[in-house]
């Protein structure tokens, strides 16, 4: 296949390498059918994957002459799309039972109290929010069933967005905009997972108690069955909210 390799490195997406190289990413991912068919979607590229980037060719395009044409590339800006979730824990709740006293008994005798806590998932239906990037904030407002989708510029890495700012609800999470990885690799989900406001830590490719924590609030949450394991319908589960 004719063109230069490329080796994604950490904060690349197809958007980002895109447009660093002159392209659409669907001209890129399309050029690319081996990588295509190992990744199958554009947005779980994983570091040192390779891409071939293809040569340049001149298109002509017919026009009026002694007049303005206005071309746009494909793919600028890239569009940023999450469904936000706000968390509630209610406060444990449990009885104790008062002592029961027997005279045939030294000892009084107390009834352990069970505690549980409920965590409710409530989304962030029309929220007003701010999302920097790069030091340039975006501001919009998320729709009837707390989806945000903003245009933001191809080759952004990092950001951090603020939900319902100035208020006393308001919520701050930290988001990776490059490549999300591979949805079969712990990293991916972990990602994915972090830019839904779920604290899963660290970002390596290892599952630890931490984050099999983070898996069962995520389960609970979408009343999915709580293993804390990343099973099949916890995975189509984050990718239906994230890709």
């Amino acid at each position: 296949m004719a063109g230069k390799e490329y080796k994604v490195k950490s904060g690349d997406c197809m958007s980002s390498i895109a447009f660093e190289h002159g392209f659409s990413p669907d001209t890129l991912w399309n050029h690319n059918e081996d990588l295509k068919q190992k990744r199958k979607k554009m947005n779980h590229l994983e570091v040192d994957d390779t891409l071939i980037i293809p040569e340049k060719e001149e298109k002509e395009e017919s026009g009026a002459t002694e007049q303005k044409h206005r071309f746009r590339k494909k793919g600028v800006p890239a569009k940023l799309k999450l469904k936000i979730f706000k968390l509630a824990v209610s406060e444990p709740t449990g009885e104790q039972s008062t002592a029961q006293e027997d005279s045939s008994q030294a000892d009084t005798q107390f009834e352990e109290p069970h505690e549980t806590a409920e965590i409710e998932e409530e989304p962030w239906c029309d929220c007003p929010f701010t999302l920097i990037v790069d030091g340039e904030p975006f501001e919009g407002m998320t729709d009837g069933d707390g989806f945000l989708e903003i245009s933001i510029p191809p080759n952004a890495s990092q950001g951090e967005l603020i939900m319902n700012p100035n208020e006393p609800d308001q919520k701050t999470y930290p988001l990776r905009l490059g490549t999300l990885g591979s949805a079969d690799e712990i990293a991916g989900m972990k990602r994915r997972l972090s830019n839904l406001g779920f604290d899963c830590g660290d970002q390596l490719n290892e599952m630890t108690e931490s984050f099999e924590t983070v898996l069962r609030i995520f389960q609970e949450t979408h009343e999915l069955e709580i293993s804390g394991e990343l099973d099949d319908p916890t995975k189509n589960k984050v990718l239906e909210l994230t890709d």
